[in-house]
């Protein structure tokens, strides 16, 4: 019995110092808020564990977790872009061409009607081989193309799009690496793309 008038007086020594703290300190405001956050999204956690693990990997799970997280990206003014980095050809080409393009990014894009930058690298057979195992200093020309938008387009369109993405690239690549001896070499002949045009 002698604990709690201890205990009531702590209570009340912290319901007046959490106030204070809160409108008197910037960090103990941030440090009240991470706590709060950290919190909630583990009780969050705890509760679509249990229901994404029974249903296995699935996207309906994603709808489940972004409404779950939704009203907190709200609470806390969080700004949510998903940026994706992706290579179409699936693999390293040393073959100085482009690949056939893979076809899983270009269904992502669709799904989430965002459009397409492509981005082009010329050939760097000039200073890297892997048959010979060189890898010299060199340049490398990069493009970055217009973005090509996906809005309204259905998994239908999906292969014509990505053959328009492959043939505008491979346009630009065979444009940018001139002959197939990469960007390099180029940028050293006279008349060449100068550094300031990369």
């Amino acid at each position: 019995m002698e604990l709690w008038p201890g205990v009531w007086t702590l209570l009340l020594l912290l319901s007046l110092l959490l106030p204070t703290l809160w409108f008197c300190s910037p960090s103990a405001k941030y440090f009240f808020k991470m706590a709060f956050y950290n919190g909630w999204i583990l009780f969050l956690a705890v509760l679509a564990i249990p229901v994404c693990a029974v249903r296995g990997r699935n996207v309906e799970n994603m709808k489940i977790l972004r409404l779950m997280l939704l009203h907190i990206k709200y609470l806390y003014g969080i700004r949510v872009e998903v940026r994706v980095w992706v290579f179409p050809e699936g693999t390293r080409n040393h073959n100085g061409s482009m690949l056939p393009f893979k076809r899983g990014a270009f269904h992502l894009a669709v799904q989430a009607q965002v459009p397409i930058v492509p981005i082009v690298m010329s050939s760097y057979q000039d200073f890297y081989c892997k048959k010979e195992r060189r890898f010299t200093s060199g340049r490398c020309q990069v493009r970055v193309l217009p973005p090509v938008p996906t809005e309204g387009l259905t998994p239908d369109d999906v292969p014509a799009l990505a053959d328009t993405v492959r043939h505008s690239m491979l346009t630009v690549f065979r444009e940018i690496s001139t002959d197939g001896r990469g960007g390099g070499d180029y940028l050293k002949k006279p008349g060449g793309v100068s550094e300031a045009q990369l």
